[in-house]
Parts: structure tokens; sequence; C-alpha cells
């Protein structure tokens, strides 16, 4: 027999991302932007000239789900599409001057948000091992997905 519903972890952890996913949308919104699509944003920022298909790795996303979010961010000016040198075939994606601004005018905001959230905890070692316990989860679900997928 499973627990009452406040004492399920899946339940709990579904509410916690939906608040979370609330307040950082409002404040991504004012750039026209997703949070899966502001992280995008972040990962071509943090490492220009990658594929498509290698961003959608480093993301955790399909790839046929980035081609659409690149399509996104193109469109709002914030990244462009290169062809590869090595790879005519292949895009690299980088970052605009644009991007940039759009990064740099959010960054205040969500550390905000991440210093809100990280008050909840009375010391560091909780929030360690709140975040530990939130990789292993993680893990868990891309072992899970991908072992449901071969």
């Amino acid at each position: 027999m499973l627990p009452d519903d406040h004492r399920l972890i899946a339940p709990r952890l579904r509410r916690a991302t939906n608040a979370c996913y609330k307040i950082i949308s409002d404040v991504l919104a004012t750039e026209k932007l997703a949070p899966g699509q502001f992280s995008v944003l972040l990962m071509v920022q943090r490492e220009p000239d990658q594929t498509q298909s290698s961003l959608a790795q480093r993301v955790h996303i399909e790839r046929s789900t980035m081609v659409p979010i690149i399509d996104r961010l193109e469109t709002l000016g914030y990244v462009e599409r290169r062809k590869k040198a090595s790879d005519r075939r292949a895009h690299a994606i980088r970052i605009t001057p644009l991007g940039e601004k759009v990064i740099n005018r959010l960054k205040p905001q969500l550390h905000e948000i991440e210093k809100a959230l990280d008050d909840h905890f009375s010391n560091a070692g909780d929030r360690q091992v709140f975040l530990d316990g939130l990789e292993r989860l993680e893990k868990f679900g891309r072992d899970t997905y991908r072992s449901g997928r071969e």
C-alpha cells in the first residue's frame, strides 16, 4: 500500500518543480523565453559552436525537440547557425550579441530566485544533501528512460 500523497516523493517533487517552473517562467517571459530555451541559450554561451545534436545531448533532450528551440532562439535573434568548416552538413550554433545582452539582463533576477530558494536551507550541508538527492533522482530518471528505450 502506498503512503499518503504528502509522503510520496514523485508528487511532492512535481509540485515543487511546478512552483519553481512558474516563478522562473514569469521572469524568462519578459524576454519571450521558456525555461528550456533559456537552458539551451546558456549552453550555447558556455560552449559555442556545438551542433544541434551535441546541444541536445548536453541538455538531455531529444534532437527533434532541439530544432524548434534553436529555430525560436534564431528568430528572436539570440543565436545564429553557421556551417561547420569540418562538416558542411552540420551547423554550429553561436550566441549573438543580443543573446548575450538578454542573458545579462536575466541573470540578476534568476540569482535572486536562486538566493530565495537557498534561504530555505538551514545550512550548506542541508543544501548539499538535497542537491545530491536530486542528482541521484536525475540519474535514476535518465537510466530508467534509457533502459526503456533500448
